[in-house]
């Protein structure tokens, strides 16, 4: 792992994940009712020492946007809602307008462009041996898709952030 960050290059094997298909919920025949899960075991322990060193670095800097509510140590999804039930009850007493926008971002982490992840994280001042090492990481990636025994071509990732590695 510390020759890989000292150089920046991520081992092939690291870059490479086998995807299978967990089902949610609704019709078996839509495949839009499954998640992939993302088979990279040989990264899942690197991965967890990068991001919570990141997640350390933006915390003692500050930088954390105060809205998000997942992936962040006490913060969760669930107490989300709570704190918006709150901030409209809050403005209701003041006889203050509330609006609303309700934007659906099941699909968000697929959409991550990593060029300007990168660019954001250099910006951040993230250590930029991470910041290479991360780049690599993205714009070297592969997947195969596995579902009942049959295997997919070998594909590139252009986009996106992996998800439910295990």
């Amino acid at each position: 792992m510390l020759g890989s960050l000292d150089t920046g290059i991520v081992p092939k094997d690291w870059t490479h994940a086998i995807i299978t298909p967990a089902f949610n919920k609704g019709s078996k025949s839509k495949p839009n009712n499954y998640r992939s899960i993302n088979h990279m075991h040989s990264i899942k322990t690197n991965r967890h020492i990068i991001v919570s060193n990141m997640m350390d670095f933006f915390d003692t800097h500050n930088i954390h946007c105060p809205q998000p509510f997942g992936f962040r140590s006490n913060h969760s999804c669930e107490t989300q809602p709570i704190g918006l039930t709150q901030e409209i009850a809050d403005s209701l007493d003041h006889g203050e307008q509330t609006d609303a926008i309700v934007m659906d971002l099941s699909k968000a982490f697929d959409k991550v462009d990593h060029h300007k992840l990168v660019y954001k994280l250099k910006h951040m001042g993230v250590n930029p041996y991470i910041t290479t090492w991360i780049k690599d990481f993205l714009h070297n990636r592969s997947h195969h898709v596995l579902v009942e025994n049959n295997v997919s071509h070998m594909l590139p990732v252009f986009s996106g952030v992996p998800q439910g590695l295990s």
